[in-house]
């Protein structure tokens, strides 16, 4: 029985190491990939030199089609945020002007707490925080 728990335990730990060691999909350039998947569909649909060479290609259109669209929305969403910081700081230069100084701090101290409200509410909690049995 001991015999079977320690090679229970080497097994996982073998296991575990192959799992830590595997190339992670975005260390790899978008060609590889396409390559890799390509080769893997060849193996298991027997697929002929013809059909391979399409879905290579096929494949690497779509990887780099799908890169280019990543960028593209990393652009956009750092676009965003720029613009809204920007409004953000136009509505509080805006704010300087209609308040007295005292009623500003006083605002911003507001507009603090708030934020810090809401982060607490949006937070996940953690299983059986709220009365549950596990």
């Amino acid at each position: 029985m001991k015999k079977l728990s320690v090679l229970a335990v080497l097994i996982f730990a073998s296991a575990a190491t192959l799992w830590a060691q595997r190339p992670q999909g975005k260390e790899m350039d978008p060609e590889a990939r396409a390559e890799k998947v390509s080769q893997k569909m060849k193996s298991d649909l027997s697929l002929s030199d013809d059909q391979y060479k399409e879905l290579l290609s096929l494949n690497k259109e779509n990887v780099i089609s799908r890169e280019a669209k990543r960028e593209a929305m990393k652009k956009d969403i750092q676009a965003k945020h720029e613009a809204s910081k920007a409004e953000r700081e136009a509505y509080n230069e805006n704010m300087k002007t209609i308040l007295t100084s005292e009623q500003y701090v006083k605002y911003l101290e507001n507009r603090n707490e708030r934020s810090m409200e809401h982060r607490r509410k949006s937070t996940p909690r953690k299983r059986g925080s709220r009365g549950h049995r596990n």
